[in-house]
Parts: C-alpha cells; sequence; structure tokens
C-alpha cells in the first residue's frame, strides 16, 4: 500500500509538470503566431506597389489626402431648412473668436450640415458650443468609426450573449483571443430556425476569424463578415431609414410611386434607373426588384460596410 501510494504521487506530480509545460509550450505559440502576423503586416505595409501615370493623384488630391480631417454632421430637430440651420449656426456661432479654422461648411443630401476642421480638440469644441447655443433647434454630432462585425452561423441553442464570449475562448484557445477583443452583441434566426450570433471585434481579431470554422459545443461554425445596409422602405434609395426619408414614396418592384403590397407591374429598380440617367453610354439592367441583392447598386456599395 505504501509503494501504490508512494507511486500515486509520483505519477500526480509528473501530470502537473506536464500540464504546466503543456500550457507554457500554447502560450508561445501564441505569442509566435501574433508575432508573424504583426510583423507580415508591416512588412506589407512597405510594399508600394508601382502605379501608372493615370493613377497618380495630382498635387491638390495628395495633399487633401495627407491632411486629414475631423467631421461634424448638424442636423435639425424640427425639420427646418438647410439655409435657415445655415443662417442659425453662422449667426451664433463665431469660428474666429474659437480660433478654429473651418475647412469644409456644405449641406449633405441627407438634409445636415457638413463642417470640417484639421483638429480634434476643434471640432469637438465646435461641436459642444452648437449645441449649447442652438440646442433648441439643431443637434450636432461626430461620426464615430464602428469596429468590425462578423457573422457566426449555426450556433448551438444553449448558447446567448451572456456565455457565448466564454464559450468561444474555451473551444479557440489556438485563435489567441482576448476577453476585450471581441463583444457578442446578437442573437437571430434564420427563416430556417438556425441560430447566428453578431460580434464585433477589432482589425486584428477579425484576420484571426475570417477563413476559420469555430468550435461552439458540438457544431463548427462557419465565420462571415456581418454587412447591414440602410435601405429605405419608403424610396427605395439606400443610406438612410424611412423615418429620416425626405424623398417620395417609389415602389422596390417597379419604381412608380405607390407602395409595395399596392403594385401590379413589372420589375423596375430604381436606383439602376436613376444611375442610367447619367451614364447612358453604358447602361446596367435595371429589370429587377430594389430589394434584389444581385442589384448592381446594391454590389457597389457593399465593400463599404465590409
Amino acid at each position: 500500500m505504501k509503494s501504490v501510494s508512494s507511486l500515486r504521487g509520483v505519477y500526480n506530480t509528473i501530470m502537473a509538470n506536464l500540464e504546466e509545460k503543456t500550457k507554457k509550450i500554447e502560450n508561445l505559440e501564441c505569442q509566435m503566431k501574433t508575432t508573424i502576423y504583426e510583423v507580415e503586416l508591416e512588412a506589407a505595409s512597405h510594399i508600394k506597389k508601382k502605379r501608372l501615370y493615370s493613377e497618380a493623384p495630382s498635387g491638390n488630391q495628395q495633399k487633401r489626402a495627407e491632411q486629414k480631417t475631423f467631421k461634424l454632421t448638424v442636423k435639425s430637430k424640427s425639420g427646418h431648412s438647410i439655409e435657415h440651420m445655415k443662417t442659425l449656426v453662422q449667426t451664433k456661432v463665431n469660428p474666429a473668436d474659437m480660433k478654429i479654422g473651418i475647412t469644409t461648411f456644405k449641406d449633405l443630401r441627407n438634409w445636415r450640415l457638413l463642417i470640417e476642421t484639421h483638429n480634434k480638440q476643434e471640432i469637438d469644441a465646435l461641436s459642444k458650443t452648437i449645441n449649447e447655443m442652438c440646442g433648441e433647434e439643431l443637434e450636432a454630432s461626430t461620426p464615430r468609426h464602428r469596429n468590425p462585425r462578423l457573422i457566426i452561423y449555426n450556433v448551438p441553442d444553449e448558447l446567448n450573449i451572456e456565455n457565448a464570449k466564454e464559450l468561444i475562448m474555451k473551444q479557440n484557445s489556438k485563435l489567441c483571443i482576448e476577453k476585450e477583443d471581441l463583444t457578442p452583441r446578437y442573437l437571430f434566426k434564420e427563416k430556417r430556425k438556425a441560430n447566428n450570433l453578431v460580434i464585433e471585434v477589432n482589425s486584428m481579431t477579425r484576420m484571426k476569424f475570417l477563413g476559420k470554422k469555430i468550435k461552439l459545443g458540438w457544431n463548427m461554425c462557419n465565420v462571415d463578415d456581418y454587412t447591414k445596409i440602410n435601405r429605405c422602405y419608403k424610396c427605395s434609395k439606400f443610406n438612410h431609414r424611412a423615418q429620416d426619408c425626405k424623398g417620395e414614396l417609389t415602389c422596390p418592384i417597379c419604381a412608380e410611386n405607390h407602395s409595395l403590397w399596392e403594385c401590379k407591374a413589372s420589375y423596375k429598380c430604381i436606383n439602376c434607373t436613376n444611375l442610367n440617367k447619367y451614364n447612358q453610354k453604358l447602361p446596367i439592367n435595371a429589370k429587377h426588384s430594389s430589394l434584389d441583392n444581385s442589384c448592381s447598386c446594391y454590389q457597389n456599395i457593399l465593400p463599404k460596410f465590409t
């Protein structure tokens, strides 16, 4: 019995040492992979592709590209016109007194004003001043840069927003993901009743996920970029919602002025039809619904959201 007890003690010691060394090896592998990825990124950034003469920007374009700008948008709370908004801002806010240099002051198509400067502190001070001086009628805001979002398909039913991060990290240790690298956003079901998870990640973590399958429970789940483009259900155009729309009611099926439910005509896309007005030499096919994901206009703006 003493011999067996001694052997058990030696065995437990060996196993504990082995487990500790295995963890160290895994950590070293993760650090090595991260270092290699960073070196590859740095090397890729120094490789300059040879440009054609026609691709070289002019002097003014190059200067604009080198000068980073910070943006501010102003919208009306009561549906005032662009001219009224401009007059109100120019009357109550004096950039000269604030020692701020304005590089851009113009109206946008979505009934907002765009203001640009070359300094973040200046744009923050300007936003604060406009909200204080014109807050009853106008609202100023600076656009935020959103992190990439990924969709994980066919996740198990037992997964939820609370335990999603823990399950991903436990079963996919080789990806070397830290807690702050991802944030689960929401779950939704497809028509086939499969659960999908949308997560928000940084650019480094996105590269680790793409092209791989994620282990979750008993499932091997595919991962892809999650793209969600705003489509107006009133005018059938992109990049705004129906509640902010200033356009006319347009059917997404035939591009006439009635709702989808009243349509009895053939297919005609309003976006491709408008594009063909300015592109008569090389017209594109407009005989489809504006809700069709194969629409040329939809495919053109899709890369901006990936």
